[in-house]
């Protein structure tokens, strides 16, 4: 995995990795995958890595945008304004 590569562009596995750092022995299991109706931009996984001091669990969340992220996306609302004029 590169460093200069933007955050939005990896994978899945790979923010996983990044973020858990698990060792040889230490795999990353999913251990839940939840999706909403609607499609792109309403899945989250929880994964866990197994590390000596226990282990560790993180959320990841697709955007509509289709990349993954450590953090949900913004809840866009319709909004309406007015001017006085």
């Amino acid at each position: 995995m590169e460093d200069d590569m933007p955050a939005g562009a990896r994978s899945l596995k790979c923010l996983a990795h990044h973020w858990l750092a698990p060792g040889p022995s230490e795999p990353i299991r999913v251990r839940e995958v939840r999706r909403k109706a609607g499609g792109v931009g309403s899945c989250v996984v929880r994964v866990e890595a197994s590390k000596l001091a226990g282990n560790v669990e993180m959320l990841f969340f697709r955007h509509k945008d289709g990349f993954w992220y450590v953090f949900p996306p913004s809840n866009t609302h319709p909004c309406m304004s007015y001017s006085a004029a």
